[in-house]
């Protein structure tokens, strides 16, 4: 057995490093290394945890996370939908510990979805020099229902969303991805994605909001026509639970 290769694990080691998890079921993966009760590396160990699903707490540099996040996609819902049109803009999802990740340089965007999550201590991560704030948890279940909607690691040219499109996600996209001028009288959204682009023009149609996609380099604008921004605004925001602020005033909607 290699002391630092996880693929080379047998079946019988990583039963060993489970039933010890299991006898210490407060001890993270580095913990758990530490006892050296075994001949495991650090590693190896989190490898098994990854495999089976163990709760990784990756903003407190890997540890265990006790208190899971809550899955806000179990049942879809408008809040749900909001997260998912967000997150198929501004997210991010890595193969390494299943990780999802938000960015926003609005942290009222991240503060809610701590709340979201029901981890509201959850680290925001502030670049250096810029304020931009990243948020990072890991979830095999989140993960995976994200994953199956299409929304997959390295995206930006390649995002395929397979679920429902509608207002809250329409809301959330924009807020991720979407453009609005100073004075408010232009409105657009970007996206890699041409099929993406598709759809979230022809579903601003079928709602009587006339838009225009545009291909620009390598990416798609779609164009919110000046007649129909009033309606726009009034579909976009109406009963809304949740929305970014600063777009919100900017687009002038109180």
């Amino acid at each position: 057995m290699s002391k630092h290769h996880p693929n080379q694990l047998s079946d019988e080691d990583k039963t060993k490093i489970i039933e010890l998890h299991n006898k210490f079921p407060e001890k993270d993966a580095k913990r758990l290394w530490k006892l050296n009760l075994l001949n495991y590396s650090y590693y190896q160990i989190l490898s098994v945890f990854k495999d089976r699903g163990i709760k990784i707490n990756t903003a407190r540099g890997g540890g265990y996370n006790k208190k899971e996040v809550f899955n806000f996609l179990e049942s879809l819902d408008d809040t749900s939908y909001y997260w998912i049109g967000y997150i198929a803009a501004d997210g991010n999802l890595s193969t390494r510990l299943y990780n999802v990740s938000l960015t926003s340089k609005d942290k009222e965007i991240l503060v809610e979805f701590r709340n979201v999550l029901r981890q509201p201590s959850l680290a925001l991560h502030k670049r250096t020099g810029v304020d931009v704030y990243t948020i990072i948890f890991s979830d095999k279940t989140i993960y995976e229902a994200l994953f199956n909607l299409g929304i997959t690691p390295r995206k930006s040219m390649t995002l395929k969303y397979t679920g429902e499109i509608n207002w809250n996600f329409i809301r959330g996209y924009f807020d991720g991805n979407g453009y609005v001028s100073k004075n408010g009288n232009r409105c657009k959204f970007t996206t890699g994605s041409e099929e993406l682009a598709k759809q979230i023009t022809e579903f601003l149609i079928s709602e009587g909001v006339d838009a225009s996609n545009i291909k620009d380099d390598n990416h798609f604008d779609v164009y919110i026509l000046a007649k129909n921004l009033n309606l726009f605004k009034e579909k976009l925001y109406r009963n809304a639970t949740f929305c970014m602020t600063r777009k919100k005033e900017r687009m002038g909607v109180i």
